[in-house]
C-alpha cells in the first residue's frame, strides 16, 4: 500500500488563501489584476473565484529571481514530505 502524503499540495486557492500565502490583502490583490504577469484568476463557480496554485507559485518564484535581495516566502509554498 502506498503511504498518503501528510501535506497534500492544493490545486485551487481562494482570494484569501492568495492572500494568506502572500501577505497582502484583498485590495492589493484586486489591483494585482491590472499586472500583466500576474496569475489570472478563473471562475470555479457564478461566485467562486480560484487561482491556480502552481501558476501563484511560480510567479513568487519569479519575483524572487527579481528582487535578490527580498525574502522568499519558500516554507509556505513547499510541501513538506
Amino acid at each position: 500500500m502506498q503511504e498518503i502524503k501528510k501535506s497534500v499540495e492544493p490545486l485551487l486557492l481562494s482570494r484569501q488563501e492568495v492572500c494568506d500565502l502572500l501577505g497582502c490583502g484583498l485590495v492589493t490583490l484586486y489591483r494585482k489584476k491590472d499586472d500583466p504577469n500576474f496569475p489570472k484568476p478563473f471562475k470555479l463557480t457564478k461566485k467562486k473565484v480560484v487561482y491556480s496554485y502552481e501558476q501563484i507559485k511560480r510567479w513568487v518564484e519569479e519575483q524572487s529571481t527579481l528582487n535578490k535581495d527580498m525574502p522568499v516566502f519558500s516554507n509556505q509554498l513547499d510541501s513538506e514530505d
